[in-house]
C-alpha cells in the first residue's frame, strides 16, 4: 500500500471526487466530453486510500450526481430502477480488487501484472453486478436471455474497459511523474535549510532542558532538611544486598562509621565480608547460622534471630554509627521471630541522623510504611535457574 499521510490521502479522495463530479453524466468519451471514470475511481480509492469510508462517500456522491441529473439536469431516469442497489456490490468490487494489490504490492513497474490483473477481476465483477443487475432486475427488458446478455456484455464491456484503462493509465503516469519530482526533491534541498532543520531542534532541545532545569530546581530547593534514613531494598530480584554494600562502600569514601549486621547468612567466605573487614570504619557482625532449610531448628533460629537484634539495638543506640546495614533482615520479621513493634519503636528512636538498610525478600507491610526510601528489586532472569552456580565477584 502507497506510505501516505493522512493530508495526502485527503487530497487525493477530494481529487477523485472532482473528477467524479466532472465526468458522471457521460458513459463513454466523446469529442465534447470526458467519459464517466467512476470505475476508475473506486479502484483507485481502494490503492491510496487507507480507509473504507470513501468507499460509501464515493457511492452516495455516485447516487447525489445521478439523482440530480435526472432530477433538475434533464437527464433520462431511464437508469434509476430498483436494480440500481446492484452498484453497490459492483463498485464495491472495484474497491476490493484496488485494496487486495494495494495490501499485497507497492505502486512500481515490478508490480505492473498483479495491477493489470486485480483490474480486471475488478472489471469483469463490476459488469456482470451492474450489467447483469440492470438486464436482468431492472425490469426495462421485456424479454431477457442470457444469450442477448451476452451480446450486451461484447458490446458495451471493452468501452467500459478503455475508459478504465484511460483514467488509470494518467494515474499511473501521474504517480511517476510525482515521485521522480518529490525524489530530485528531496536530493535538491540545500545544507543551509538543514543546517536551519539542525539548528531549531537544538533550541527545542536547550527549551525543554531550560524547563526540566527548573522543575528539577524547585525540586531540589523544597528538599531542605536533612535526616537519618531508613532504606528497604526489598524484592524477590537478585541485588538487594549488592546496593547495600555499594551504599556502605559511598559511606566510608565520606568518611562515615558503617555497622553490618547479616541476620540468616552465617558464612564468612563472601567477597563483601572480607573486603569491609580490612576497612577502620566499619563494624560487621554474622548473626545467622545459615538458611533455615539448613538449620531445619525453628526454636533455635527464633533466638539467634533474638540475640542478634540485641547486639543491632546497641548499634541503633550508639550515635557514632552514620550508617548500619541489617542485611537480610526482613527474614527474621516475615517469620515472626521479632517482634515488628519492637523493631520499629528501637527504629524509631535511633540517633537523628542515623541512616539504616534493611535488605531481604517479602518486607512487612508495617517496615515498608514507616520507611523513607523502599526499591522492590524483580526477578525477570537470573544465571541459576539455567544451572549455573554463584560465582565469586557476583554472588559471593
Amino acid at each position: 500500500m502507497p506510505n501516505l499521510s493522512l493530508r495526502n490521502q485527503i487530497i487525493i479522495a477530494l481529487l477523485l471526487a472532482v473528477t467524479m463530479i466532472l465526468t458522471r453524466s457521460h458513459h463513454f468519451i466523446s469529442v465534447h466530453n470526458l467519459a464517466d471514470a467512476s470505475w476508475a475511481i473506486f479502484f483507485l480509492a481502494g490503492i491510496y486510500l487507507r480507509s473504507a469510508w470513501p468507499l460509501l462517500g464515493f457511492f452516495a456522491l455516485s447516487w447525489w450526481l445521478d439523482f440530480a441529473a435526472y432530477t433538475w439536469g434533464g437527464v433520462s431516469d431511464f437508469c434509476i430502477t430498483p436494480a440500481y442497489v446492484f452498484l453497490l456490490p459492483a463498485y464495491t468490487s472495484l474497491w476490493l480488487a484496488g485494496r487486495w494489490y494495494a495490501k499485497h504490492y507497492q505502486f512500481t513497474w515490478n508490480t505492473f501484472m498483479p495491477l493489470t490483473l486485480s483490474g480486471i477481476a475488478g472489471l469483469t465483477l463490476c459488469e456482470l453486478f451492474s450489467g447483469g443487475g440492470f438486464y436482468f432486475f431492472s425490469g426495462r427488458i421485456p424479454e431477457t436471455s442470457w444469450y442477448e446478455f451476452g451480446e450486451q456484455v461484447f458490446k458495451y464491456f471493452p468501452m467500459y474497459i478503455e475508459t478504465f484503462v484511460f483514467y488509470v493509465g494518467i494515474t499511473i503516469l501521474m504517480h511517476v511523474v510525482f515521485t521522480i519530482w518529490l525524489c530530485n526533491s528531496s536530493r535538491a534541498i540545500p545544507r543551509r535549510v538543514n543546517r536551519m532543520i539542525d539548528s531549531e531542534r537544538a533550541q527545542r532541545h536547550r527549551v525543554r532542558m531550560q524547563r526540566k532545569k527548573e522543575v528539577i530546581d524547585a525540586a531540589i530547593a523544597r528538599a531542605d532538611r536533612k535526616q537519618g534514613l531508613l532504606l528497604i531494598l526489598t524484592g524477590n530480584g537478585k541485588g538487594k544486598s549488592s546496593s547495600a554494600f555499594g551504599m556502605i562502600a559511598r559511606a566510608l569514601g565520606h568518611g562515615m562509621r558503617v555497622g553490618v549486621a547479616q541476620f540468616i547468612k552465617g558464612r564468612s567466605d563472601t567477597g563483601e565480608e572480607a573486603f569491609f573487614r580490612k576497612q577502620n570504619h566499619v563494624v560487621w557482625y554474622v548473626l545467622g547460622e545459615g538458611y533455615t532449610w539448613d538449620t531445619q531448628n525453628l526454636d533455635r533460629d527464633r533466638e539467634t534471630a533474638q540475640r542478634g537484634w540485641a547486639i543491632v539495638r546497641k548499634m541503633l543506640c550508639d550515635p557514632s554509627f552514620d550508617l548500619i546495614v541489617l542485611d537480610e533482615a526482613t527474614y527474621p520479621l516475615k517469620f515472626g521471630w521479632l517482634d515488628i513493634a519492637m523493631v520499629l519503636n528501637d527504629l524509631k528512636n535511633r540517633p537523628p541522623m542515623q541512616h539504616v538498610i534493611i535488605t531481604g525478600r517479602g518486607a512487612p507491610k508495617e517496615l515498608c510504611d514507616a520507611a523513607d526510601t523502599v526499591t522492590e528489586m524483580n526477578d525477570i532472569k537470573h544465571a541459576f535457574r539455567s544451572g549455573i552456580q554463584a560465582q565469586e565477584g557476583i554472588d559471593l
